[in-house]
């Protein structure tokens, strides 16, 4: 049994979450900007956005607000979550996306504590993003995640820049998954 003890308990990994019950999103969704060029600006700021509530969809300090895409056929992805309560884990696969067409630049995971920011390999197809703490939250110990009614990652969202088309967005839950 994997995280087993000699004693034959079960062990905690040092990603396994301790939360009681299922945390909260600490923010909806992410804001991206255009810079010069094709460079894509991410708002980390936690507390508001750039520039204040009454600014969003403006341009702010010289930078324009990107529009979200839906994923399309040409910039297909998709995710599935592995791992259980030890190693709880995003794999997103990316394989069939034209990698000639399409200049795939960075993946973005917003989770309940934050985001993560991978930056694209041309040899990868996927990429894995690794959860811990309240990220690693699951209500069952499957693997790979049936995305059940209990919906563990809700709210979680996963962004892929192309670097020719803008940022598409991709939401972890059952309902988001069925759209792939």
């Amino acid at each position: 049994m994997a995280g087993a003890r000699k004693d034959g308990s079960s062990a905690f990994s040092p990603t396994r979450t301790h939360a009681t019950r299922k945390p909260r999103m600490m923010r909806s969704a992410l804001a991206f900007f255009q810079g010069r060029g094709n460079t894509a600006l991410l708002d980390l700021d936690w507390q508001s956005p750039v520039g204040g509530e009454e600014n969003m969809g403006q341009s702010v300090m010289g930078v324009q607000p990107i529009q979200l895409q839906p994923v399309d056929e040409d910039h297909r992805y998709s995710y599935e979550i592995v791992g259980g309560y030890n190693s709880n884990a995003i794999r997103v696969e990316f394989g069939t996306i034209d990698r000639q067409a399409h200049d795939l630049d960075w993946l973005v995971l917003l989770s309940f504590t934050g985001c993560q920011v991978a930056f694209l390999k041309s040899e990868r197809s996927d990429h894995i993003f690794a959860l811990a703490d309240e990220d690693a939250y699951v209500y069952c110990d499957k693997d790979p995640c049936e995305e059940c009614v209990f919906k563990c990652k809700n709210g979680f969202v996963l962004y892929l820049h192309c670097m020719r088309h803008g940022v598409f967005g991709l939401p972890l839950s059952p309902r988001g998954k069925a759209k792939r």
